[in-house]
């Protein structure tokens, strides 16, 4: 028996975390974890890490919350939620025991509780590159560096685990990166 969970976010005000169970080739809903506007969902370890799009009442930021999950998919032992220090937080990743996330409409890149970084550039598209948008993050394949996908700068920008940008790779230009992806072997 192939037994997977499988976690989707509903990015609206009503929206939440739905938890299914994939058996054979069966999917089934299990839970709906509500929370408001959730726009990226990732489990690493033990926890499900969820970015909101603007909890917070006195500003726009986002925020990330970790969550444990029992065995049918219901959150529990739900953490406070942590600022992004930036508007419309869409893509996030884990490396060790830090946490890192992009912020798309501030243009930065943040590693939680410690430092925040916001690029600053622009691209031909008049409407979807007029400043930087921010718009993924990963852990490179070897562990040493943090990479973050720019659309707004036509860019990746390497880190180390600091956030001290270490280089940066230009895409050609109106090609608006969004995401990136290594091969297993981590070469390509």
């Amino acid at each position: 028996m192939n037994n997977k969970k499988i976690y989707i976010s509903s990015c609206h005000n009503d929206g939440g975390v739905y938890s299914y169970k994939l058996c054979d080739g069966v999917l089934t809903e299990e839970v709906f974890n509500p929370c408001p506007n959730p726009m990226y969902t990732i489990y690493e370890g033990d926890k499900l890490y969820v970015l909101l799009r603007n909890p917070f009442d006195e500003n726009n930021h986002s925020g990330i919350f970790t969550a444990s999950v029992d065995e049918n998919g219901k959150f529990c032992n739900v953490s406070e939620t942590v600022s992004t220090l930036g508007v419309e937080g869409c893509h996030l990743c884990t490396a060790e025991n830090a946490v890192y996330a992009v912020n798309y409409v501030s243009g930065s890149v943040v590693k939680l509780g410690e430092k925040l970084v916001t690029h600053q550039g622009n691209s031909v598209h008049p409407t979807r590159q007029e400043k930087a948008h921010c718009h993924f993050v990963c852990q490179s394949p070897d562990k040493k560096f943090i990479l973050a996908v720019d659309l707004g700068m036509d860019a990746i920008v390497v880190y180390d685990k600091d956030l001290k940008e270490v280089n940066r790779v230009s895409t050609p230009s109106g090609n608006g990166p969004r995401h990136l992806i290594f091969s297993d072997d981590g070469k390509l």
